[in-house]
C-alpha cells in the first residue's frame, strides 16, 4: 500500500489517501466517497479505461516482444536462427489474461461491498443519534506557498504514453514533465497533515505536521463526519491567515505555541467559549477578532506574545468579564464589548508597548477605578455610563495622549491627580462635569489644550482645579459664572484664552490669570469685575498685547494690577468701564487708549497708567477723579484734554509727573491736590481754563500748591461762557481750538 495526493471531490480540499479499494471520508467538508485506485470512483472509471488502454498496449508490446523473441531463437551450436510457434504462447496467454481479468473482478466487488457496509455503519448511526452533516460554507482549505494549488500538476504532463515506448509521460504526475508509472515515490503531500482524536460523537485536532508553511490555512471542520470541537497542539506553524470553524468550542492550553501567523479568524458562526491558558503564548501575529460566544478569557492566554497585536470581538458579544488576559503581553489595542461589565484591577498592568482602548458605544462598563493607573495606555475613549474619575485614575499613563467623551456622557467628578504625570495633549470636559476636586488635572507632562462640551453645565472654575498644569490653551464654557483666584497662576505655557460664546462669566478673580503666557484676549459683554492682577504680573513683562472689551449694558470695574506689565500698546475701553484700579495698566507698551462718547468712567487709580507709552490723551466727561501719579513718568506724553461737558473733580497729587507735557485744558470744576503739576516745565506749559476771569482761575482748590503760581497768567489761558460752546480740539502745537456749533 502506498499513500498518493488527490482532491475531495466536494470540496477540493488537498487529502492523502491509500491506495487500495476503500472507502474515504474528507478530514475537511466530511464529505465521503468511493476511492480505487488513485482517484475518486467518479475518476476511477477513466483510470480503469486508461489503464486498461495502457495495459492492453504493454501486453500487446509484451506478446510482439516474446513473439520476436521465440521467432528469432538462434541455436547455440550452430548459430542458425530457429523458428518457434509464437501463436501458440499468444494463444496460452491470452486464456490466462482472461481468467486473472475475471478473478480480479469478482475480489473488487467483494471488497467494494465490504467497505460499503463498514462506512454505512457510523453513518446510520451518526443519524440515529441526533448528529447533523457538515455544514459546508465551513469548508477548511491551504492556500499559497505551499498549499495544494501551487505548482505540479494532478495528472502528469504526459499524454498517455506520449510517443514509442513505456517511459513517456505516464499518469503517475510528477510535474508535469514526464515521469510515468515506473514506481517512483509519489511528490510529498502539499496540504498539512493533522492528527486528531474521536471521542462519541466530537473530533479533536491534536496537532500538525511540524514547520508547516502558507498563506492561508482554514481548519478542518469535520473529522469522520463528527464535528471538530477542540483544537490543540498547533506548534510551529506559519501563516499570514488563520480560520478557526464553526464547530470549534476551545482552543486549549498553549494550542498555537511558537507559531507566526499574520490575523486570526474565527468563523461568522462561531461557537468558541473557551480560550485556554497560554493558547497564543510564545507566538507571533498581529491580528484577531474573538467571537461573540466567547464567555472566557483565561489567564495569560496571549503570554509573551512577541509582537503587538490587535483584539476585536465580534457582535452581540457575551464575555462579561476581564482578569489578567493581557498583563504582560504586547496588546496594541483592543475594542472591548458592550457585554463587560468587570476589569480587574491588573487587567492592563505590565503590557510592553503602547496601547489603545476602545469601549463599545452601549457598553455597561461604568467604573474606571484605578485600572489604567501606570499603564502605557496610550488613547481611550471613556464609556457614557462612566459618572466619577477616581483619585490617580489616569496617573503616571506617560504614553496617553487622547482621552475622549461621547455627546452623552454623564460624567460628574474629576478626582484629584487624575491625570498627574499623563501625556495627554487634548481635552474636552463633558457638558455634565461640574465637579472638580483640587489638582483635577495638574501636572501634565505636554501643554494641554481643553475645551468643554457645548452645553457645559459646569458654574465655577476653582481656583485649583488647573494647579501646576500644563495647559496651552483653553475654551471657558459658557455657563461658568465664575473664575475663582489663581485659577491659572503662573501657567507660562497657556497661550490661548477664548470664551464660548453667550458667556454668562461675572467674575474674574485676583490672579486668575496672572503671569501666563496668553497673547491676546476678549472680555465678554457679561463680565462685572477683572480682579486685581487677573491678566497682569509683578514681575517682568508678559506677552499679552491684544485686548478686546464686549460692550454691553452691565457696569464694568478693572482691579489694581490688572494688566500691569503686558505688552498692550492700544485699548479701546467700553462704555460701561466705570472704574480703573492702582497700577491697572502700568508699566505696559501703551501708546494710546479711547473713550468712547458716552463713556461712564468715574475713577482712576493711583498710577492706573504709570510708565507707559502715551502720547495724547482725552478722557471722559464723566470722569470725577485722577489719583496720585496716574500718568507718572510717561515722558512721552504731551497733551491731556477733556471731553466737553467734563465735571471733572480731583486731580491727584504728581499725577503728571515726569510727563512733558505741553498743554493741559481743565474744566472749571476740577480741584488740584498737592503737587498736581510738579515736575513740568512751566516755561513751555499752557494751561486751558474753561472759565471767565483769572479770578476764578486762582480759586481753584489747590491752586497754590499744584505748581502752578496765582496769577501766571502766561501759563493759562481763559475762556468764556461763550467761547466754550462748541467742539473744542487741540490743534498745532497743543494749542486748543473752538470749532463753532453748526
Amino acid at each position: 500500500m502506498a499513500l498518493v495526493p488527490m482532491k475531495c471531490p466536494q470540496c477540493s480540499a488537498g487529502l492523502t489517501v491509500d491506495d487500495v479499494n476503500s472507502a474515504h471520508v474528507c478530514e475537511y467538508c466530511g464529505s465521503k466517497f468511493q476511492f480505487g485506485g488513485s482517484q475518486p470512483q467518479s475518476a476511477t472509471r477513466s483510470n480503469n479505461n486508461n489503464n486498461s488502454t495502457t495495459s492492453a498496449r504493454n501486453n500487446n508490446n509484451n506478446n510482439n516482444n516474446n513473439n520476436r523473441s521465440n521467432n528469432d531463437m538462434r541455436d547455440p551450436n550452430t548459430g542458425l536462427r530457429m523458428r518457434t510457434n509464437g501463436s501458440s504462447n499468444n494463444r496460452v496467454n491470452s486464456s490466462t489474461s482472461t481468467a486473472r481479468r475475471k478473478r480480479n473482478r469478482l475480489i473488487a466487488m467483494i471488497v467494494s461491498l465490504a467497505v460499503v457496509a463498514i462506512v454505512l455503519i457510523p453513518t446510520l448511526v451518526t443519524v440515529l443519534s441526533g448528529s447533523s452533516y457538515p455544514d459546508y460554507s465551513d469548508n477548511g482549505v491551504v492556500v499559497g506557498d505551499d498549499a495544494d494549488t501551487g505548482s505540479g500538476g494532478s495528472d502528469g504532463g504526459g499524454s498517455d504514453g506520449g510517443g514509442s515506448g513505456d517511459t513517456g509521460g505516464g499518469d503517475a504526475g510528477g510535474d508535469g514533465t514526464g515521469g510515468g508509472d515506473n514506481g517512483a515515490t509519489p511528490p510529498p503531500p502539499t496540504t498539512p497533515q493533522f492528527t486528531f482524536s474521536i471521542s462519541g460523537n466530537t473530533a479533536s485536532i491534536t496537532g500538525i505536521s511540524s514547520g508547516f508553511t502558507g498563506v492561508t490555512l482554514t481548519l478542518p471542520n469535520y473529522h469522520s463526519g463528527r464535528p471538530i470541537t477542540n483544537i490543540a497542539g498547533l506548534h510551529g506553524i506559519t501563516f499570514d491567515y488563520v480560520i478557526i470553524p464553526s464547530n470549534v468550542q476551545t482552543v486549549a492550553n498553549n494550542t498555537f505555541q511558537h507559531s507566526t501567523i499574520g490575523s486570526i479568524t474565527f468563523a461568522e458562526n462561531s461557537g468558541l467559549t473557551t480560550l485556554g491558558s497560554g493558547a497564543f503564548s510564545n507566538f507571533a501575529f498581529t491580528n484577531i477578532r474573538l467571537p461573540a460566544t466567547l464567555t472566557s478569557l483565561n489567564t495569560n492566554a496571549f503570554a509573551n506574545v512577541s509582537t503587538p497585536f490587535n483584539v476585536t470581538f465580534a457582535p452581540n458579544a457575551q464575555i462579561a468579564t476581564f482578569g489578567t488576559t493581557f498583563n504582560g503581553t504586547r496588546l496594541a489595542s483592543i475594542q472591548i464589548p458592550a457585554s463587560v461589565t468587570t476589569i480587574g484591577t491588573s487587567a492592563f498592568n505590565a503590557i510592553l508597548n503602547p496601547f489603545s482602548v476602545e469601549f463599545a458605544a452601549n457598553s455597561t462598563f461604568s467604573n474606571l477605578s484605578t485600572i489604567f493607573n501606570g499603564t502605557r495606555i496610550s488613547s481611550i475613549n471613556i464609556p457614557d455610563v462612566v459618572t466619577a474619575f477616581a483619585i490617580n485614575s489616569f496617573r503616571n499613563t506617560a504614553d496617553l495622549t487622547s482621552l475622549t467623551f461621547s455627546p452623552n456622557s454623564q460624567l460628574v467628578s474629576i478626582g484629584n491627580n487624575s491625570f498627574f504625570d499623563s501625556a495627554l495633549t487634548t481635552i474636552q470636559i463633558p457638558a455634565t462635569t461640574t465637579s472638580f476636586t483640587s489638582s483635577s488635572l495638574n501636572a501634565t507632562l505636554n501643554p494641554l489644550a481643553v475645551t468643554f462640551a457645548p452645553n457645559s453645565q459646569l458654574l465655577t472654575i476653582n481656583g485649583t482645579m488647573f494647579r501646576f498644569a500644563t495647559l496651552s490653551s483653553i475654551e471657558i464654557p459658557a455657563s461658568v459664572t465664575s473664575i475663582a483666584a489663581n485659577a491659572f497662576l503662573s501657567m507660562t505655557t497657556l497661550t490661548g484664552l477664548t470664551f464660548a460664546p453667550g458667556s454668562n462669566l461675572a467674575t474674574i478673580g485676583d490672579q486668575a490669570f496672572a503671569t501666563t503666557g496668553i497673547t491676546s484676549v476678549t472680555i465678554p459683554a457679561s463680565v462685572r469685575t477683572i480682579g486685581n492682577i487677573a491678566f497682569g504680573t509683578d514681575t517682568q513683562r508678559i506677552p499679552l498685547h491684544t485686548l478686546i472689551f464686549e460692550e454691553g449694558d452691565l457696569s464694568l470695574t478693572i482691579g489694581s494690577g490688572a494688566f500691569q506689565l503686558t505688552s498692550l500698546t492700544n485699548v479701546n475701553f467700553p462704555a460701561r468701564l466705570q472704574a480703573i484700579g492702582q497700577h491697572g495698566f502700568a508699566h505696559t507698551n501703551l501708546a494710546s487708549f479711547n473713550f468712547p462718547a458716552n463713556s461712564q468712567l468715574i475713577t482712576l487709580g493711583m498710577r492706573a497708567f504709570a510708565n507707559t507709552a502715551l502720547v495724547s490723551i482725552t478722557l471722559p466727561a464723566g470722569l470725577q477723579s485722577i489719583g496720585t501719579h496716574v500718568f507718572a513718568n510717561t515722558p512721552t506724553l504731551t497733551t491731556v484734554r477733556f471731553a466737553q461737558g467734563s465735571t471733572l473733580d480731583t486731580i491727584g497729587g504728581h499725577a503728571f509727573e515726569g510727563a512733558n507735557l505741553v498743554s493741559i485744558m481743565l474744566p472749571s470744576t476740577v480741584r488740584l491736590n498737592a503737587q498736581a503739576f510738579t515736575g513740568i516745565a512751566m516755561s513751555e506749559f499752557r494751561v486751558y481754563f474753561m472759565g471767565t476771569t483769572l479770578q476764578q482761575f486762582n480759586a481753584i482748590p489747590g491752586l497754590a500748591a499744584s505748581g502752578l503760581s496765582v496769577g501766571a497768567r502766561d501759563n493759562v489761558v481763559l475762556f468764556s461762557e461763550e467761547e466754550v460752546e462748541g467742539t473744542w480740539y487741540f490743534g498745532e502745537n497743543g494749542v486748543p481750538t473752538l470749532r463753532p456749533v453748526a
